[in-house]
C-alpha cells in the first residue's frame, strides 16, 4: 500500500477506560488504576506524534473529585510515585478531548459505597475538567484542516443521567439500568444534525479559529463521532443488556443521518476495529428518514432525526403516517420485506417517489394522503408525521418552477441509493488503557489512529498497542487494521 504524505495525515491517540482512583500508590488496597500501566503508557506515548489525544470515557472508577484530579495530573501534568519517580503524559490541553463514561457519572465521595455507584451527575467531572464540558446539548465538535481536506470530529455524552438539570426523557425502570447503560438523547441527535446541515450549507463555524468551513470541504470531510458506549456488540461476544446503549439501532440511524464514517468508543474493555455498512443497518425506517432528510435539505428544510418519542413524550409509533408503506405502485412490497433489505430497486423507488414531488409539487401531499392511514401500529415505527408532510408540502408550494427545475436536475436517486447502500462505517472500540488487570479482564491496550487522504479517498488505519505484562510495556501488534473510504460526491 503506497505511503501517504505527512501533510495529508491526521493522527489520533485513542485512550479509554482509564478507571482512575485517587491513590498515587499502586499498593493501595482500593487502587483501581495500575501505576506500571501508567508508566508503560507514558513510555509508549512520549515517542509518538499526534494531532489529538482522545479519551472515550470512564476516566475514573467511582466519579469522585480526587480521582478526577489524579487523572488530570496524569493526563496534562505529572505526579509523584514511589522511588522518587514521577508519572504523567503532560499532554497539551489544546489537543486533549474527552467524553464522560458511566463510571464518571457515579459522582461519589472518595470511598463511595457500591450501593451509591449509579449514574447521577457529572458535577465532579466538570469540576476537574471544566474545559471538557460539552456545552451544546451534551455535544461538541472539532475541525482539523489539511491541504484540501478536513477531519470533523463530534463528541457526545452518553451517560444515562448526566447533570441533574438534564431533562429525563427515558428514565430506566430499575436501579440496575443506571449503572452501565447509556443513551443518546433526542436533543443530541438534533444537534448533530444541525451541525451537519450547517456544514453542508457552508455555515458551520471553525472552532477556536474564526471563519466558517466551506460547504465543499465539509461535504468531503472524514467524519468521526466519539462517545463512551458502543453501538454494536463486539464480535463473537454475548450481548450484555445492562451495558447497552438505549435504542441503539435508532442511535445508529441518527449517526448515519449525520454522515459519520466512524465511531470511537470504549466501555466494554474489548479492543476492536470492525467494518459495517449503512445498507446493512438502515432498515425500513432508517432508510425512509435518510432519503427524506436528503430531500428536505435539497428543498431548503433542516434535517430531522429518527425520533424515540414525540414532543408529548409518547412513543413515535403511536400516531404516525403509514403512507409510504401503502404506496404500492412505487414501493412494491418493500415494507413486507425482511429487516436490513439491500434491494437496490426498492431503495431507488423511494428516491424516485420523492423526486416526483419536484415534478408535481401540488400533488405531493395529495398522492401520499390518498394512501396514508393514521392508526396505531404494532411494533413498527414510521418516521413521518402528518405535520412534517404538511410542512414539506407548504415549502414545495412556495418554490418557483425555475427552482423546482434546478432541484430536479441536481437530484440523482440512483447514485444516492448506491452510495448509501455500500457506504462503509467502522466502529473502533478501545480496550481499557490503565485499569488494574483482573483475571476476567486482562487485555489492556490503546491505539494510534491515522486518517490519510489518498487519490481514491480516505484511508483509516489503526496501530493497536497491547500490554505485555512480562516485558512491562505496551507493544505494537503485528496486525494493522486498514479501511479505505471512497471520496464522497
Amino acid at each position: 500500500m503506497p505511503p501517504i504524505q505527512e501533510s495529508q495525515q491526521v493522527r489520533l491517540l485513542h485512550l479509554s477506560d482509564l478507571h482512575f482512583s485517587e491513590h498515587a500508590d499502586n499498593e493501595a488496597e482500593n487502587a483501581c488504576h495500575s501505576v506500571p500501566l501508567l508508566q508503560g503508557l507514558q513510555r509508549a506515548v512520549n515517542g509518538m506524534s499526534f494531532d489529538r489525544a482522545l479519551v472515550s470515557g470512564d476516566i475514573t472508577d467511582r466519579g469522585n473529585v480526587d480521582a478526577f484530579l489524579r487523572a488530570r495530573d496524569f493526563l496534562v501534568r505529572e505526579y509523584a510515585i514511589r522511588g522518587g519517580q514521577t508519572v504523567g503524559l503532560k499532554l497539551d490541553n489544546s489537543i486533549l478531548r474527552m467524553v464522560p463514561g458511566n463510571h464518571d457519572a457515579f459522582n461519589t465521595t472518595m470511598n463511595g459505597d457500591w450501593a451509591t455507584r449509579w449514574q447521577r451527575s457529572l458535577e465532579n467531572y466538570h469540576a476537574a475538567f471544566p474545559e471538557q464540558k460539552l456545552l451544546e446539548e451534551g455535544c461538541s465538535y472539532d475541525w482539523i484542516e489539511r491541504d484540501g481536506w478536513g477531519l470533523y470530529i463530534a463528541y457526545a455524552d452518553t451517560c444515562l443521567l448526566g447533570d441533574p438539570d438534564e431533562p429525563e426523557t427515558e428514565a430506566p425502570g430499575i436501579l440496575a439500568d443506571k449503572i452501565a447503560k447509556g443513551r443518546l438523547l433526542r436533543g443530541q441527535a438534533k444537534q448533530l444534525l444541525k451541525w451537519y446541515d450547517l456544514g453542508m450549507s457552508g455555515k458551520l463555524s471553525k472552532p477556536n479559529s474564526g471563519g466558517t468551513i466551506s460547504a465543499s470541504l465539509f461535504s468531503r470531510s472524514f467524519k468521526i463521532l466519539m462517545m463512551h458506549h458502543y453501538v454494536f456488540e463486539p464480535k463473537n461476544l454475548p450481548s450484555e443488556y445492562l451495558m447497552r446503549l438505549c435504542n441503539r439501532f435508532d442511535v445508529f440511524r441518527n449517526i448515519a443521518l449525520a454522515d459519520f464514517d466512524a465511531l470511537l468508543c470504549g466501555h466494554k474493555h474489548i479492543p476492536e476495529f470492525r467494518r459495517h455498512t449503512y445498507g446493512h443497518h438502515l432498515e425500513r425506517r432508517g432508510m425512509h428518514r435518510f432519503m427524506f432528510n436528503h430531500f428536505r435539505r435539497k428543498i431548503g428544510l433542516p434535517s430531522k432525526p429518527v425520533e424515540f418519542k414525540d414532543e408529548n413524550g409518547r412513543r413515535v409509533s403511536q400516531r404516525v403516517v403509514a403512507g409510504f408503506a401503502a404506496l404500492g405502485r412505487y414501493l412494491g412490497d418493500l415494507f413486507l420485506s425482511s429487516r436490513n433489505s439491500n434491494d437496490d430497486a426498492r431503495w431507488a423507488n423511494m428516491a424516485e417517489l420523492l423526486k416526483e414531488g419536484l415534478k408535481d409539487p401540488k400533488g405531493f401531499q395529495k398522492r401520499i394522503g390518498e394512501a396514508c392511514a393514521f392508526a396505531l401500529t404494532s411494533g413498527d415505527k414510521e418516521p413521518f408525521t402528518k405535520n412534517e408532510l404538511e410542512q414539506v408540502q407548504e415549502h414545495l408550494d412556495r418554490l418557483t418552477q425555475e427552482e423546482l427545475k434546478l432541484l430536479r436536475n441536481g437530484f440523482e436517486p440512483g447514485r444516492l441509493v448506491k452510495t448509501v447502500k455500500n457506504r462503509p462505517f467502522v466502529q473502533i472500540a478501545s480496550g481499557s488503557s490503565t485499569k488494574r488487570p483482573k483475571s476476567s479482564d486482562k487485555i489492556r491496550s490503546f491505539a494510534l489512529l491515522t486518517v490519510g487522504k489518498t487519490n481514491e479517498g480516505y484511508r483509516l488505519s489503526s496501530d493497536r498497542y497491547v500490554w505485555n505484562s512480562e516485558a512491562e510495556a505496551f507493544q505494537d501488534t503485528p496486525e494493522k487494521d486498514f479501511l479505505l473510504f471512497k471520496s464522497p460526491g
